[in-house]
């Protein structure tokens, strides 16, 4: 990448602010060490790495190289022999431990880490590294006994001299024969001898050597004969301490040495992985998508931020959008000074840096970006006293060193092209860098304040105009971008705002020249007509969110109904079939104890047929109310009429087709003759699964019933049509409240429909045009009728106006309701229409004197004068020449719809 691109686009300062969201010095300097990758493969794949790392961000799974030290010169010393110190050897101890747990849960998650999964490989778990160095240390550094048997055997020695000979400096500091000799009565050590201090003037007194004295000279530390001999066996003891930990952390270093590479290998994936969470941190914190990179060029920002100013501004930052594809590759951002063009060509090539480089960026998903070589920037003042250069040539020699590099794969930004010499000559040769970058496929975003560039991006093919957004009314920028239009720089109305004297002013204008007035009205009308369809677009985008936050309403509810529907559908059905059940269980009771009793009849000789045959009659009858028709074929008692009634009743119900008069015998098995009762012993008849039939009425009546008969309970008679009814009731309501809300919807979809502007319902051409069609006149954008024509040449009547046009300007519409009535006048003849375009000022002058003069013997009262946009000159020239006409009452520019700037409407006196 060119050095001189990245320092004046501020690349690295973006790494900075994304380091410093790293957890270790090697994962921070991995951030500040991207580049833009190689290729478009290699960018993808970074992009996909940067989106698994944001789903353990989110998670929080704390993983990682969180609190870990860097590690990498005590690798080195190990390597060359050296023994390592306890600090040292525990921050190697760390690494194995996040090396084990971090390699462990990746391999673990490998479905939702596939790619950081693959580099786990290079984190290993260093099993008895780091049992051995936990081991040996304590957390503080310090060497524990547990180090090795001998370090405990030692240390248990020197701990057992030192209390002997404390013991015995306690009792001589307790004597009465030492106790005025001493500062104080205390033990302490110097140079690792137990000494007490004794006063300067008592040294000769006190029986024993000089080991230290204090700074003033006052006290002496001296270790008493009496513990001398002790003291040295103290000393050496705990020179015997000394030397064991040292062979143990010389030990703990050599098995650091011997996987030295593998320990550095899983260095570099933790601090690879600190990167990607530092970027994910980065993103999650500013608000950044991963944007879609392609091959085929297209640069589309959708509301992107410059990353240094979110950095200090935050939520305050206005983003820009640009939209450079298809054919248009250049683009020329135009406006007042501090107005924000700097920024957006800055923001644009920062965010194509970070993107190349597979980092996320400030914006709003959507955004799109060309996969690219080479980002050449031009940006700031960059002379220099010491190498002679000024502003235009430090400009132009980076310039040149851009252009043999232009090519489609290339972006190419430019700030204030042009600048820094004379204005003709500077914008001559922005013209032609422009055109050869564009012929060279660049895709090119320059800054200008030239006027000269604006008119030549709005006339080629390709280049298009960009402003950033002033505010008329407050005379401050909005730091927008519109695309589009040009933009202007305001220097006068900037002065003023500023107290610039009036007549300075004035006299400025008059200076400017009357072209470059009629300009800047053009701009300013066209900056309100697009102010208006914003307006517009905003009413449309309301209207359309509350019709898609009725759609949405509507489906929930809807849904909601449903799911209430089908849990009391579900809730009916499973009564329903609990009542059924209990009303089969009572029906089958009454069936064992009819068989029961029937058999009791048997055995007693039949003494009472009629008692039986009341019996079968009775529960014939249940059986019909139960409407359980299976079971009405196991009876076989004697034959009745009361029985013969019953079944005949529950054929004519259940069974619909059977005729009128048939025999239950067709049905049902014919009982046997009056003496063939069952017995006792006989079997009952299988019961068979019974159909569900709680959707057939029951239409068995009171008076069929005797007294005292017991049939099935109420709910069984009942229960099932009201869970019917509730269901019906339920289905009634979502559909009252589904055409409530559709009839809601269709309302405001005609109000969206009645805002939005649409061209006119257009039906098929007609050829040729007859008198009376109603059509559309495309170049007034109205309806109108027409009254004549005469080859391709149609004559149409376009409200109080007769206009000729040809027959490509019309479209035949369906007519309105209303009837349109022609007036039978003659000044149809004459045309309400001058066409001047293609004139010069003389012929166009004379041609309009002469329509006038027309105009005026046909008592027409207004005229469209068309003069087209072009310079202005020819506007103004007729502009002067009506208002000098005695036949002109009054005349105006032409609104959008006439033509705007390029027709003047002349009302007739």
């Amino acid at each position: 990448m060119d050095p001189h691109s990245r320092r004046v686009l501020e690349f690295d300062k973006v790494l900075a602010i994304v380091a410093r969201n790293a957890h270790w010095e090697p994962g921070s300097e991995r951030v500040l060490q991207i580049e833009p990758a190689d290729t478009l493969e290699e960018a993808l794949r970074r992009q996909e790495e940067l989106r698994e790392a944001l789903r353990l961000h989110d998670q929080a799974v704390g993983i990682g190289a969180g609190g870990l030290r860097d590690c990498r010169e005590a690798l080195q010393g190990a390597e060359k022999g050296r023994s390592l110190q306890p600090a040292d050897l525990l921050a190697l101890g760390d690494l194995t431990v996040a090396s084990r747990k971090t390699g462990r849960y990746l391999r673990e998650h490998q479905d939702d880490h596939p790619l950081l999964a693959d580099r786990a490989l290079g984190l290993p778990a260093f099993a008895a590294l780091e049992q051995a160095i936990f081991r040996a240390l304590s957390v503080d550094g310090r060497v524990l006994d547990s180090a090795s048997p001998r370090l405990r055997q030692l240390r248990s020695e020197l701990a057992t001299l030192q209390a002997r000979v404390q013991d015995h400096l306690n009792r001589l500091i307790r004597s009465s024969a030492f106790t005025r000799m001493l500062q104080e009565p205390l033990v302490t050590m110097r140079d690792g001898r137990f000494v007490v201090p004794v006063k300067q003037e008592h040294r000769s007194q006190f029986p024993g050597l000089v080991i230290d004295q204090s700074a003033s000279g006052a006290t002496v530390f001296m270790e008493p004969w009496a513990i001398l001999e002790m003291g040295n066996r103290v000393r050496a003891a705990a020179l015997a301490e000394a030397k064991e930990v040292e062979a143990i952390l010389a030990r703990l270093s050599g098995l650091v040495a011997h996987q030295a590479e593998e320990l550095r290998v899983a260095g570099e994936e933790l601090a690879h992985l600190d990167a990607l969470l530092a970027l994910a941190a980065y993103s999650r914190s500013v608000g950044c998508v991963l944007p879609d990179l392609t091959e085929e060029g297209e640069l589309h920002l959708v509301e992107a931020r410059h990353p240094l100013l979110v950095e200090r501004s935050g939520e305050d930052v206005v983003p820009i959008s640009l939209d450079l594809s298809g054919e248009v590759r250049t683009l020329v951002i135009t406006g007042p000074n501090t107005g924000g063009k700097t920024v957006s060509l800055k923001t644009t090539g920062l965010v194509t840096l970070m993107a190349l480089a597979g980092m996320p960026v400030p914006a709003r998903a959507g955004t799109r970006l060309p996969f690219l070589d080479q980002v050449w920037a031009d940006i700031g003042d960059e002379q220099s006293i010491a190498q002679n250069l000024s502003t235009f040539s430090s400009h132009l020699t980076q310039i040149i060193r851009i252009l043999p590099a232009a090519g489609p794969r290339t972006m190419v930004l430019l700030d204030e092209l042009g600048a820094g010499t004379d204005p003709s000559e500077g914008s001559a040769l922005g013209m032609a860098l422009l055109e050869y970058l564009h012929e060279h496929g660049c895709r090119t975003v320059v800054t200008t304040h030239l006027s000269e560039l604006k008119v030549f991006a709005s006339r080629t093919a390709g280049i298009s105009n960009a402003a950033v957004e002033f505010d008329s009314e407050t005379l401050e920028p909005t730091y927008r971008v519109i695309m589009g239009i040009p933009g202007r720089s305001n220097a006068l109305r900037i002065a003023a705002r500023l107290g610039l004297p009036f007549e300075v002013q004035r006299r400025a204008r008059e200076h400017l020249g009357r072209h470059h007035v009629q300009v800047e009205g053009l701009l300013d009308e066209l900056e309100q007509e697009r102010d208006a369809a914003e307006r517009l677009g905003q009413i449309l985008e309301g209207e359309r969110s509350q019709a898609e936050q009725l759609r949405r309403e509507y489906e929930e509810l809807l849904a909601g109904i449903q799911t209430e529907r089908e849990q009391l559908l579900g809730d009916a059905g499973r009564e329903a079939r609990e009542l059924l059940t209990e009303a089969r269980s009572q029906v089958h009771g009454m069936l064992r104890s009819f068989r029961e009793r029937l058999a009791s009849l048997g055995r007693a000789r039949r003494d009472s047929l009629e008692e039986a045959r009341r019996l079968a009659a009775e529960l014939a009858g249940a059986l019909v109310r139960s409407e359980d028709l299976e079971l009405l074929a196991e009876l076989s008692p004697v034959a009745s009429a009361e029985l013969a009634e019953a079944l005949r009743e529950a054929v004519r119900r259940f069974r619909p087709d059977a005729p009128a008069d048939s025999e239950p015998a067709r049905w049902y098995p014919t009982p046997a003759a009056e003496d063939a009762l069952p017995s006792e012993e006989e079997p009952a008849p299988p019961e068979g699964p019974q159909e569900d039939r709680a959707d057939l009425p029951d239409q068995t009546t009171e008076e069929e019933l005797e007294d005292g008969e017991e049939l099935l309970p109420t709910s069984s008679e009942t229960e099932i049509p009201v869970a019917r009814h509730a269901q019906d009731e339920l289905d009634q309501e979502a559909r009252v409240e589904a055409r409530t809300l559709e009839a809601e919807l269709q309302e405001l979809t005609r109000r969206v429909d009645r805002l939005a502007p649409r061209p006119p319902q257009r039906a098929q051409d007609l050829r040729p045009m007859e008198p009376g069609t109603h059509v559309y006149v495309r170049r007034f954008g109205q309806e109108g009728t027409v009254l004549s024509s005469s080859g391709s040449r149609v004559e149409v009547q376009v409200g109080v106006i007769r206009v000729k046009v040809d027959c490509d300007e019309l479209e035949q519409v369906a007519p309105r309701s209303e009837v349109v009535r022609l007036p039978e006048s003659r000044r149809a003849e004459v045309s309400t229409r001058v066409d001047l375009r293609g004139m010069t000022v003389d012929e166009a002058l004379f041609e309009l004197d002469h329509r006038l003069d027309e105009a005026s013997l046909a008592n027409l009262e207004k005229l469209e004068i068309i003069h087209g946009k072009g310079t202005g000159a020819l506007r103004t020239a007729v502009t002067r020449y009506l208002k000098k006409h005695p036949m002109v009452a009054e005349h105006r520019l032409g609104e959008i719809y006439e033509g705007g700037l390029g027709v003047t409407v002349v009302r007739l006196k």
